[in-house]
């Protein structure tokens, strides 16, 4: 697909189908969900306007993700490492009077 008005990069066919299939994946995480619906929309034509409209991110953030799908693909909207120590907890929900078995963050 040509580039389109604004300097967007252009979303190959290849690209087209490694997004429909990663949109898929039942344990996405909401923002790489996000940027991935990002590069869905300019794949089918929606200029950067109408991007940023719908998504409510500004214009930095919507180049930043459809650059960065360009340059690595679905693999390069995944979220960095975070720092510090994972939370651990020590004792399982049933022990503790509750309802349900393991623990999940809202």
């Amino acid at each position: 697909m040509a580039g389109r008005a604004g300097g967007l990069p252009p979303v190959t066919a290849a690209g087209r189908a490694a997004v429909a299939v990663a949109l898929r994946r039942r344990d996405l995480a909401p923002r790489v969900r996000a940027r991935l619906e990002m590069v869905k929309a300019a794949a089918v034509g929606p200029d950067l306007a109408a991007i940023m409209a719908w998504s409510g991110r500004g214009e930095r953030t919507v180049r930043r993700w459809l650059s960065a799908f360009a340059a690595g693909g679905v693999a390069a909207l995944a979220d960095a490492p975070r720092s510090g120590r994972p939370v651990v907890a020590d004792t399982a929900p049933p022990a503790l009077g509750l309802p349900f078995d393991v623990w999940t963050s809202p």
